[in-house]
């Protein structure tokens, strides 16, 4: 069904041990804190959920359908996670204790490697980010931490990697997502001539036609070879396989679905290029506004 056609039931699940879950809601308080009263009141709830979460282990996706679909395989990157952000939230050092203890670290899962590492998603919070556009965004990141370090790059083993090096990784996977890669087709939709026509999002794919389509009746689109009557604007797909290969078929949400956190890390890392380029103009702003011999003619610009 479309979105605003839902009217089936949706129940709430008591939960009695979700660790994983209590532990990731501190980051709203930072997104209202211009509102003081209320965003005092998510730091406290978030707080709160924190230590139930530490109390009552326990894994969300434990006995019921959410297994089917998000299944956690732990609760300990979550601590790290939601503890950072307490930190961040609250100044409290006694968080910023607990997530810097190597044992919390060990027990996530941090020093094991693995197919996994260093990617984030729904079910791993270890680095921050990384599918490809958290990864981009978690670089041109660093790479300002660096530099407000006054620190040129960092050794790997042996070798050295500059901040452009970064930055330089950073472009070209944006680069890729728009356009420039063998398909010549930007993953984001409505971007372009050439883009996704059969998105996997029902919104997209069931036609407003003054007919409200049930849970059933809905398949019949999703299985349709027509492209989305709705065009899903600004929406990035999942994207290519690893031999950029790409299907734009609707029924195989490997390569058309777009998704919460899939587009939250092409926002972050768009916000970071653009914050970069902020400072940068900034930059050579002043440059020119304090050279004695140019200050006469832009003076005014301040």
């Amino acid at each position: 069904m479309r979105p605003e056609d839902i009217d089936y039931l949706r129940p709430v699940t008591n939960c009695h041990g979700c660790s994983d879950l209590a532990s990731v809601m501190a980051a709203a308080s930072i997104v209202f804190k211009d509102k003081k009263a209320y965003s005092q009141k998510l730091v406290h709830g978030a707080g709160t959920l924190f230590a139930f979460g530490r109390a009552q282990r326990g894994r969300y996706s434990d006995g019921n359908e959410a297994a089917t679909f998000y299944n956690s395989t732990s609760y300990w990157d979550e601590f790290v996670w939601g503890g950072a952000w307490l930190y961040y939230a609250t100044g409290n050092s006694s968080y910023l204790q607990l997530v810097t203890n190597p044992t919390l670290a060990k027990h996530a899962g941090a020093f094991w490697g693995g197919p996994d590492y260093g990617v984030l998603s729904w079910d791993n919070k270890l680095a921050g980010a990384q599918y490809v556009v958290n990864a981009a965004f978690l670089a041109t990141l660093f790479s300002d931490y660096l530099d407000a370090a006054d620190t040129p790059g960092w050794y790997c083993g042996p070798n050295f990697y500059s901040t452009d090096v970064l930055r330089d990784f950073a472009k070209t996977q944006m680069d890729y997502i728009l356009g420039k890669n063998p398909k010549k087709m930007s993953y984001i939709v409505g971007l372009g001539n050439h883009y996704p026509k059969h998105v996997h999002y029902r919104a997209a794919s069931i036609p407003k036609n003054k007919i409200k389509y049930n849970c059933k009746g809905g398949w019949k689109w999703r299985d349709s070879s027509k492209p989305n009557p709705n065009t899903i604007v600004g929406a990035m797909v999942a994207g290519p396989d690893k031999h950029d290969g790409f299907r734009d078929v609707r029924s195989n949400y490997n390569y058309t679905e777009p998704t919460i956190a899939g587009n939250a890390g092409l926002v972050a890392a768009l916000v970071a290029f653009i914050r970069r380029q902020v400072i940068r103009d900034r930059q050579k702003h002043r440059i020119l506004c304090c050279s004695p011999h140019v200050s006469l003619h832009l003076g005014n610009l301040n």
